[in-house]
């Protein structure tokens, strides 16, 4: 999205001051989205793009961020060689270096160099056939650039990084497992993600180190490699980092977590675990670890999201009606009846409308149809919606005619 931006704003020919405001939305799943915000609701994010309009599910989302791009018709500045991709140069810090070049490295090295700045130097269109040219490269790629990762600066190494990750060479695994052992932690966290890229190996215990790493970025690659490389053994340290205090390395511990347990048939323990959390948390963070334990589906989940239905925070009580909607049995379904007579924030009322919809609860059809007068607009729609998704009936938000149409069809006792 931001090089097609780019692309129409460099179009012109004089070179112009000029801004470029756009939104991202970040995921749960350490991912974002870029586009023009149209729409943000606890139900869901509108964004606007090139294709058309996409809609994001509001529990997908962790937060939006506001972004802006100024003086893009500038010229590009020119790019020094960096001296970091010489062998010789030390690692940052002028502290030793943890990787040595292999033996033999001299000649791959100086078909490598020029590829590397040659890839920095081409349009982003046209740089697939540069990389297939390194990655093409016979007589041991993969462990020299894996040793180039030390030395490079930022730039150079996300081209690194993109190579090892396209080769998926087992041969670097001892190599990028000296690197988590980085000063910077943006190597070790792309160490990290290099190593969950290349699934299961003998690793994982060093991986899970990284769990309580200092960096969050760090925690968040560790969180996200331990699912890719299916280690059950990480669970019960994975759902202790879903209370994290950092938003992207939580959802990225909570994405695991729910990963995890699924493919080893362990949501029941991953639900234990997320509710003891929940007692001793509060804020966006609690909000986020009670959608957890919605989304582990079990039984055992049901008495403390019903429980949660009484928290004054109304994020909190949203995520725990979702979770509910989700759930089966009497006991979720009473729960949220009782919630429907007496919710007054709209997102809760939102998520309960939803919830009733999903479980089919004819029951709710009396207390719903009231709310088709509703001051809020919002509500008043979703009423009519959910009443009509219920009952076969379209009345739209004329609450005379539901009423009128409820009092003859209403069951009697």
């Amino acid at each position: 999205m931001i090089s097609l931006l780019l692309c129409l704003a460099l179009s012109g020919q004089e070179v112009e001051w000029i801004e470029i405001r756009f939104h991202r939305v970040h995921l749960r799943n350490g991912n974002f989205i870029d586009g023009a915000l149209i729409s943000q609701t606890e139900r869901e994010v509108v964004l606007k793009m090139k294709v058309g309009n996409i809609a994001i599910r509001g529990d997908s989302v962790d937060f939006v961020e506001s972004m802006k791009i100024r003086s893009i018709r500038e010229n590009p500045p020119v790019l020094a060689k960096p001296a970091a991709l010489a062998p010789s140069v030390r690692a940052k810090g002028g502290g030793t270096r943890l990787l040595e070049l292999p033996e033999g490295a001299a000649a791959i090295t100086a078909q490598v160099l020029p590829l590397l700045d040659r890839y920095r130097e081409t349009a982003p269109e046209n740089r697939y056939a540069v990389m297939s040219q390194i990655i093409s490269i016979e007589g041991g790629i993969a462990p020299l650039l894996t040793c180039l990762l030390e030395t490079a600066d930022e730039e150079v190494r996300s081209i690194l990084v993109e190579a090892l990750t396209i080769l998926k060479d087992r041969k670097s695994l001892p190599l990028l497992v000296k690197l988590l052992a980085a000063e910077d932690p943006g190597l070790r966290a792309q160490a990290t993600a290099l190593i969950g890229g290349l699934g299961p190996s003998g690793s994982s215990d060093s991986i899970r180190a990284l769990l309580k790493d200092p960096s969050p970025t760090v925690r968040a690659a560790a969180a996200t490699a331990l699912q890719l490389m299916d280690d059950e053994n990480a669970l019960g340290d994975v759902i202790s980092l879903c209370a994290d205090e950092d938003r992207v390395t939580r959802g990225r511990a909570i994405n695991s977590t729910l990963e995890l347990a699924r493919r080893h048939e362990r949501m029941e323990e991953a639900s234990r675990g997320l509710t003891r959390l929940i007692d001793r948390m509060e804020g966006t963070a609690k909000a986020d670890v009670v959608m957890a334990l919605g989304k582990t589906g079990v039984p055992e989940s049901v008495p403390p999201l019903l429980s949660l239905l009484n928290d004054p925070d109304p994020a909190v009580r949203a995520q725990a009606v979702q979770g509910l909607g989700h759930a089966s049995g009497r006991d979720s379904s009473e729960g949220l009846l009782n919630q429907l007579s007496r919710e007054r924030e709209i997102p809760v009322r939102l998520e309960l409308l939803w919830a009733v919809q999903r479980r089919k609860l004819m029951e709710a059809v009396g207390t719903v149809i009231p709310w088709t007068s509703d001051p809020e607009p919002e509500i008043q729609k979703a009423a009519s919606k959910i009443l009509t998704s219920l009952t076969g009936q379209s009345f739209g938000t004329d609450y005379g005619r539901w009423a009128s149409w409820w009092a003859k069809a209403k069951p009697r006792d």
